[in-house]
């Protein structure tokens, strides 16, 4: 298979393309930078660090616009101005500046980030995400990776914990809401730039035009591509990173003062490539005794192929390249009519087509044939209708009525010619109704009690069909379906002290739905499968939020505790080299997740302001009876007839118990027409482990990251805003991992001659120096 990465990105017709848009769209803001457009319009404030606003944060992951300090549940802000300057780009990334979100494996189709250690480890078509994830107030699937990219983002929500009385039962664990800019009535463009010294290239431009007084434009472009941070002893070139291009369109009519109607549009598509999926990609030594390391039947010792193994080694071996390529396209019409004393009513129909083929490279051995390779894709149709009432806010009572459509088929083919050949064809439909309703009522003038309840109908159903791997005949067939209904709820108490400093309690209850599970292969060939049971969730909440010192101290601080039951995990049990790794979706018994997370803002001064928010989180098995064994797991270790006896204790995978993050921020003018930033970013995350069975060989011990920028930029009152920037991430070059494996029946010779682990590395798991400028008119 043919490197995505071997010849430079502009001899890709496609991205051609995509260039083309761009550098229409930064004609387009040069263009509005003539003096008459000047005059004719205020220009907005470009994406450049300065100190947290003290005054009133609006969120509306709720459906309605609401300041986030009398929210009665734990929230994260993070800004546009927050994301650029933390050199977050990805979903996933966003991790690295909440403590909330921890990561999540992101080797085959691309996951959400996790919340609260609850991280979705299931990779089944018929299995919702943990995590939900909203764009401009539409969810999206759960194998959508439309949110991918974090461009033309005005702002990033997170919710912690159960969501699911409004925003249904893929928010399980809680919801990221993204909300991206809007058209406006005033012109306005910005283009930004970005490099780096470990070859990735970033272009994001926006342009907002008026039409008429009625009518108003916005368009936004973003080209993002990273050669990876892997290399290959028999390939040339640089893999593991991807090709990201996408535009979003959206038009406003205010029509009447009483009906606005926005239609959106969007594409988005990313390639990439990847090291072998189980085994083989950039190995490190766990024990000193692992001195002779081969990858294949010949017994080839691992240094003949040019590369030795480290504690930071990206060299891997393999005769052929793991790709994938995911594309969304779509768009959702929005109308909201202002129904006077009643409030705001609003229907928002969204459609989308997801595609994700992707070619897995299984095992790196040099000798292995062509086509040594499994192919899948996912392809989603999804379709959502969404009716609601808002009332004003004004007023003791303030509600969201509302009822809730979706409709999602899932086709997902599934070759593999070589090692332990199978080919399959599965289908997998998914089609729901809610009603729901969420309201405040204040009781006195410091007390306040919210409620909420969602009723929903489900219809899941699946069909698979085995063929043949060398005629593609149907050899065996089977097909299910199955209804089911279920209820989440809500309610808490709120009081206030003043208009600055409030406490308050929240309990809910919620369920996932049930499940099929379209990996057990051995059951669907025999017959019918049945949906597992239903993941139920308890989650209690208590916290306080205040600004002090005049409001430039901001301070919130959280107790939660989450129970869940048949709590919904994909096990991969590959302990046996010889036989094909077996999968299996699971209900198990159960899960707990509870801990404090705290978040403190203050401005120092007009010119220094500092963050610091942190998380402490237990997130352990409490009952998961007859799991596997994980590798090399001894009759000692508790491994007795291929299973182990109960998992209860253990810490989920991917779920640090501590996790922190802090900021300084500084602004200073130099001369009128210039000011100084500058800013230190900090995390740290305690040790984690990455295998569901336990194995404690795949454990990644705590780091600290630090990024540090330094830069130039107008003054807040000038015309035209630009910024110039550089910057260092992981200042200090602290190598960690996002995935690491045991292969030690794999890859040493002699048999047990020591201990081999193959490891993923995140964007940043290396240090990396870049800059970036930004104009806007």
């Amino acid at each position: 298979m043919k490197a995505v990465y071997t010849a430079p990105w502009l001899q890709d017709r496609r991205t051609l393309r995509m260039a083309t848009l761009l550098g229409c769209t930064a004609l387009a803001s040069l263009a509005l930078a003539s003096p008459a457009s000047a005059q004719s319009a205020a220009a907005p404030a470009a994406p450049v660090a300065s100190a947290p606003d003290t005054g009133d944060i609006v969120v509306t992951a709720q459906k309605r616009s609401e300041n986030v300090q009398k929210v009665p549940k734990l929230i994260e802000v993070l800004s546009g101005k927050e994301i650029a300057s933390a050199g977050v780009t990805k979903l996933v990334d966003l991790q690295n500046i909440s403590p909330t979100l921890t990561g999540s494996d992101q080797t085959q189709n691309s996951r959400p980030p996790g919340v609260r250690g609850i991280v979705s480890v299931a990779n089944s078509v018929g299995v919702q995400a943990q995590t939900g994830i909203v764009v401009d107030d539409v969810p999206l699937p759960t194998y959508s990776t439309l949110a991918n990219d974090l461009a033309d983002v005005e702002r990033v929500e997170v919710f912690a914990g159960p969501q699911s009385t409004l925003s249904g039962r893929n928010s399980a664990a809680g919801l990221i809401n993204i909300v991206t800019r809007a058209p406006k009535f005033t012109r306005s463009a910005d283009v930004s730039v970005e490099q780096t010294s470990d070859r990735q290239t970033r272009v994001t431009a926006n342009l907002n035009l008026p039409i008429s007084d009625t009518v108003a434009f916005n368009v936004s472009g973003v080209l993002n591509h990273w050669s990876g941070p892997y290399t290959n002893s028999l390939i040339p070139g640089h893999f593991g990173g991807y090709k990201t291009e996408g535009a979003r369109a959206k038009l406003l009519w205010q029509a009447t003062n009483a009906l606005k109607l926005t239609l959106t549009g969007y594409y988005i598509s990313t390639d990439g490539t990847q090291p072998p999926l189980l085994a083989g990609g950039p190995m490190i030594y766990a024990s000193s005794g692992a001195s002779y390391v081969t990858l294949d039947a010949n017994k080839t010792p691992l240094s003949s192929y040019g590369y030795g193994i480290s504690g930071n080694n990206r060299t891997y071996t393999s005769n052929q390249t793991a790709t994938f390529s995911n594309k969304d396209v779509g768009g959702s019409l929005r109308i909201d009519l202002d129904v006077g004393k009643l409030g705001s009513l609003t229907s928002l129909t969204s459609y989308s087509y997801s595609a994700q083929p992707r070619a897995d490279v299984f095992f790196g051995y040099p000798s292995a044939p062509a086509n040594y390779y499994a192919y899948t894709d996912v392809q989603t149709k999804y379709t959502t209708q969404e009716v609601r009432l808002v009332s004003p806010s004004s007023g003791r009572l303030n509600y969201t009525l509302g009822v809730f459509y979706t409709n999602a088929d899932l086709y997902e083919p599934y070759i593999r010619r070589q090692v332990f050949p199978v080919n399959w064809l599965r289908w997998s439909h998914q089609q729901s109704i809610a009603l729901f309703g969420r309201a405040t009522y204040q009781l006195t003038s410091a007390d306040f009690i919210t409620a909420g309840l969602r009723y929903q109908h489900d219809r899941q159903g699946y069909a698979w069909d085995f063929r043949n791997v060398a005629t593609d005949a149907v050899t065996a067939h089977s097909q299910g379906g199955s209804p089911y209904d279920f209820g989440s709820g809500e309610i808490s108490l709120r009081h206030e002290f003043n208009r600055d400093v409030s406490v308050y309690a929240t309990y809910s209850r919620t369920e996932t739905g049930q499940a099929y599970d379209v990996e057990n292969n051995a059951a669907a060939a025999v017959g019918t499968l049945k949906p597992l049971a239903s993941e139920k969730v308890s989650n209690y909440e208590i916290g306080v939020k205040g600004r002090f010192l005049d409001r430039r101290l901001m301070l919130n601080l959280t107790g939660f505790w989450a129970d869940y039951s048949n709590y919904q995990v994909q096990s991969i049990d590959s302990s046996d080299p010889t036989q094909a790794p077996v999968i299996r979706l699971l209900a198990i018994g159960a899960v707990r997740t509870r801990g404090v997370e705290a978040q403190a803002t203050l401005k120092v001064t007009s010119a220094l302001s500092a963050g610091l928010a942190g998380a402490y989180t237990e997130s352990v098995i409490r009952d998961y009876p007859g799991a596997g064994c994980y590798l090399n797991q001894t009759l000692a270790q508790g491994c007795v007839n291929g299973a182990q006896a109960n998992l209860a204790g253990l810490s989920l995978p991917n779920a640090p118990r501590w996790k922190l993050n802090g900021n300084l921020n500084y602004r200073r003018p130099l001369s009128g027409k210039v000011d100084l930033t500058s800013s230190l970013q900090w995390r740290y995350q305690s040790q984690v482990h990455y295998d569901m069975l336990g194995n404690p060989l795949t454990t990644q011990g705590g780091y600290s990251v630090f990024n540090l920028r330094l830069g130039l930029a107008a003054p807040d009152s000038a015309e035209r805003k630009w910024t110039l920037e550089a910057f260092a991430n992981n200042l200090f070059d602290k190598t960690f991992y996002t995935t690491v494996n045991d292969n030690s029946n794999r890859f040493t010779y002699p048999t047990g001659s020591g201990t081999v682990l193959s490891v993923r590395y995140a964007r940043d798991s290396f240090r990396y120096f870049g800059v970036r400028g930004t104009v806007a008119f």
